[in-house]
């Protein structure tokens, strides 16, 4: 976060947010790459849960850190805006940009173009919540 500090005062403005930052040393938000060539919808699918916490925490914003190859698919596929040009940024490898999107704007845009990424409020609240009694 540090890498973006002139950034800081718009990011931190922002009233709810999520940061999803599918990169290497967070391997949970990963596509495999060599899968993600056979499964063309990988990419998509790690990055649902992101979307599916941004709708259960009402996030206003969402951030990603990007590597500069990776910036027009977030662009394309998710309307992510790029707010600061890539710069070196440990613990990662390889420089990466500071993206957002406004979720609430782009929510309905997203829902009709993939559908897969809707969810139910009990899968949310299975996910997210606290003390919930499983079934």
């Amino acid at each position: 976060m540090l890498s973006f500090t002139g950034n800081l005062p718009r990011v931190f403005a922002i009233e709810t947010g999520c940061w999803p930052s599918p990169h290497r040393y967070d391997r949970l938000y990963r596509a495999d790459e060599e899968l993600s060539k056979l499964y063309r919808a990988l990419p998509y699918v790690t990055l649902r849960l992101c979307f599916l916490a941004a709708e259960h925490f009402s996030a206003v914003e969402l951030l990603a850190s990007v590597k500069v190859e990776h910036e027009p698919f977030y662009r394309r596929a998710f309307d992510f805006r790029l707010i600061c040009k890539s710069r070196a940024w440990s613990p990662f490898t390889k420089p990466v940009s500071l993206m957002r999107v406004h979720f609430p704007g782009a929510a309905q845009e997203l829902y009709r173009r993939y559908p897969f990424f809707r969810s139910a409020l009990h899968e949310r609240r299975r996910l997210f919540e606290r003390n919930l009694k499983l079934l």
